[in-house]
């Protein structure tokens, strides 16, 4: 009886744990979030020099992930760095983050 109680009780534990949890499944990362904000950030105040460094960083984050839209940001960025007024670097930045 008290084998039959045994396997009662472990049959009963197997059912309540089933046969696991969902399929797992592949998670592609997102775009760092980070980056749309500083971006944003910088459209609004034309101020680069504090987070040039921050930018690059966030670039290659993406890089990890999404090589073409890495290289497409890594060229507007360039054009961001190139920009000879606070006007061209807020519509840079504008230009990048909408591509976020």
């Amino acid at each position: 009886m008290r084998t039959k109680t045994g396997l009662v009780g472990l049959l009963s534990l197997v059912i309540a744990c089933g046969c696991g949890g969902p399929p797992s499944q592949s998670v592609r990362p997102a775009k760092p979030p980070e980056l749309k904000a500083i971006l944003n950030q910088v459209a609004e105040s034309g101020n680069l020099e504090e987070v040039k460094e921050t930018i690059s960083t966030q670039i290659e984050k993406i890089e990890e992930s999404d090589a073409v839209k890495a290289r497409e940001l890594t060229t507007d960025f360039e054009a961001l760095r190139k920009a000879a007024t606070p006007a061209q670097v807020k519509e840079q930045a504008k230009k990048m983050a909408a591509k976020l």
